[in-house]
């Protein structure tokens, strides 16, 4: 089974594909490419995968509302 990374960000164009400088980890390894498609596409496919009992990796940056040390999570915590 093949498998394809989708991304949503919605500061580039959607429906084309990306790569992050540098992100490789392996000498002539495989670069990593990504699909950007807006979040109901992302839903959709996602939707699709666990309706056929595909696994879906998930990732985030939601660092700015954490803090680390503690291990708390708080989408309010320093507005």
């Amino acid at each position: 089974m093949s498998k394809i990374s989708l991304i949503n960000d919605p500061r580039n164009e959607y429906h084309k594909l990306y790569t992050v400088d540098k992100l490789n980890n392996m000498v002539g390894g495989v670069p990593i490419r990504y699909v950007n498609l807006p979040s109901s596409e992302l839903k959709k496919y996602t939707a699709i995968s666990i309706d056929n009992n595909v696994p879906v990796w998930f990732g985030c940056d939601a660092s700015k509302m954490g803090y680390g040390p503690d291990g708390i999570y708080n989408d309010a915590m320093f507005k």
